[in-house]
């Protein structure tokens, strides 16, 4: 029967092993956690089976990679199943959202931006969105961003945060990152601001999709 000191060294050594797959580096470990993992396992088998202790230093060269190997695989599939989960529209992303707000882009007076299409939908229930937007040019991420914000009167007679976001070729997908809860929205603006964005806009307002 395992007691509860077997089941500590066990979870730890596999836990070390785990650790080391999820997180590769290139250095080695440090020798005193080389040295632990090693007693720790000598004494696991010394207790759990009649192997003799020495056999677990000479096989531990085999076990350590195989269980990297292992748990990387493992790894590598949850990623690769969550990837094939995801949607490819933004009409996808929120289809199950219930209590759906859509509104669609409008260009203002800014010069480059008379072509900007797209929309956004927002579910107030969950305080989730996102928004697609095309014809727009790209940023530079380093030089500046583009920075939504969420105009709710019933929250704030200032606009609400809505996250920064980067702008490459074709159409862009981007979740809303509202700082705030959002009660009301009446609309949704875009400005171009410094890295990170900005507490306070002093604008202008390129394009917006209002009510």
């Amino acid at each position: 029967m395992t007691n509860a000191t077997d089941k500590h060294t066990s979870d730890e050594w596999l836990n070390a092993v785990i650790d080391e797959a999820v997180d590769p580096t290139e250095k080695p470990l440090p020798a005193n956690l080389q040295e632990r993992l090693i007693a720790d396992g000598e004494d696991f088998l010394r207790r759990r089976s009649s192997t003799p202790a020495n056999g677990f230093r000479k096989k531990r060269v085999y076990l350590l990679p195989w269980s990297v190997a292992f748990a990387s695989l493992a790894v590598c599939a949850v990623l690769i199943v969550k990837t094939l989960q995801q949607p490819s529209t933004a009409n996808d992303l929120v289809a199950a959202l219930s209590d759906k707000t859509e509104l669609t882009w409008a260009p203002l007076d800014a010069p480059g931006f008379e072509n900007v299409s797209g929309f956004v939908k927002w579910d107030n229930a969950t305080q989730k969105g996102y928004m697609q937007i095309e014809g727009i040019p790209e940023n530079d991420p380093g030089s500046a961003q583009y920075q939504l914000w969420i105009v709710d009167p019933q929250r704030d007679k200032h606009p609400v945060d809505g996250g920064v976001f980067d702008i490459t070729a074709g159409t862009n997908i981007i979740p809303i990152d509202s700082r705030l809860t959002i009660l009301e929205p009446k609309a949704f603006a875009v400005t171009l601001e410094q890295p990170g964005g900005v507490v306070v806009s002093e604008g202008p307002l390129l394009f917006i999709a209002s009510t």
